[in-house]
């Protein structure tokens, strides 16, 4: 187990708008801001389409599970939660992962990684805590992906 503690530094409430993008509003807020210490503490609203994807096996991998193709639900949804986590790379680079969960016109419920593809219908709410006093960083594995270790400052 690895572990840090901090606490928020200050709470960014962002309202994104009918066509914007959830997974890049957010990255490009925090890019914009500097934000590469932060929790996704909530994310709702309505979407035109929804896309994620889910995690699965795949033993041709060295860590034995990989990830779907993009799951796309290409009809109005709702957002129904999301919460994650903001994290920088020792370059420099802000990365975002979130989980979301999303239910379709007919109630199913639906859910998976948050990534570029889901549009705003009406709206969509996001609230970022800010962490100070721990670095929230990405660390690139074996597999190019990005482990989540946070460091005490």
């Amino acid at each position: 187990m690895i572990a840090a503690h901090g606490t928020f530094s200050e709470i960014v409430v962002i309202r994104l708008d009918p066509g914007e993008d959830v997974f890049e509003g957010i990255l490009r807020y925090c890019k914009e801001h500097a934000i590469k210490n932060g929790v996704l503490l909530a994310l709702h609203g309505s979407l035109k389409k929804a896309s994620f994807f889910n995690v699965v096996p795949k033993p041709d991998l060295a860590m034995q599970y990989g990830y779907t193709d993009p799951m796309i639900l290409d009809d109005i949804c709702e957002l129904i939660g999301g919460s994650g986590t903001v994290t920088h790379e020792e370059d420099g680079t802000i990365n975002i992962h979130v989980h979301c969960s999303y239910s379709d016109r007919g109630g199913k419920a639906w859910g998976g990684h948050l990534i570029p593809g889901n549009e705003v219908l009406l709206v969509a709410e996001i609230m970022i805590g800010v962490v100070k006093g721990a670095e929230m960083l990405g660390i690139r594995n074996e597999t190019g992906g990005v482990l989540f270790t946070p460091v005490q400052l």
